[in-house]
């Protein structure tokens, strides 16, 4: 991959995550920060990788003392937590916007498609842990407002 490629992916991603609303986030929420998974391109985006420490209570490797370490390189599904209806915040936290399923599908493919667009690879979604989903199984995840590291329940 072109160095030239990487940079104009990078900056549709941050295009892409500029344009979802903002979530008046009260901070309470981090018991929700399991394994999740991204797209490589994202994972470039974080940059540092993580592993679960402890697989009994899997918690996002990126959550230090109640707070995420990496909030302004966070995965989009991380930014779809309390923008859809279908992933609203138990603590009562609102969006400027809500998102439809609709959006969110869009938006997952399309930052997908930054990552097969400068490799040609076509499993696009990394994922911390040990375990790799398939594109499909993260879009079930995200319509079914579960997403795991690894493999989902019942598949």
């Amino acid at each position: 991959m072109s160095d030239r490629a990487k940079r104009r992916a990078l900056k549709r991603l941050q295009e892409i995550y500029a344009s979802l609303p903002e979530v008046h986030c009260k901070r309470l929420c981090q018991q929700f920060c399991g394994p999740v998974t991204w797209t490589a391109i994202e994972q470039i985006n974080i940059g540092e990788t993580r592993q679960i420490k402890n697989w009994a209570r899997p918690q996002c490797p990126y959550l230090e003392e109640g707070m995420c370490s990496i909030y302004e390189r966070r995965p989009l599904i991380c930014r779809l937590w309390g923008a859809m209806q279908i992933l609203a915040c138990p603590h009562g936290c609102l969006p400027d916007r809500w998102i439809s399923q609709e959006e969110a599908n869009r938006l997952q493919d399309e930052v997908a498609g930054l990552w097969k667009s400068i490799t040609n690879m076509k499993f696009p979604y990394a994922c911390f842990g040990r375990n790799k989903v398939s594109a499909e199984d993260a879009r079930i995840a995200v319509r079914s407002g579960f997403v795991f590291g690894g493999k989902l329940p019942g598949h």
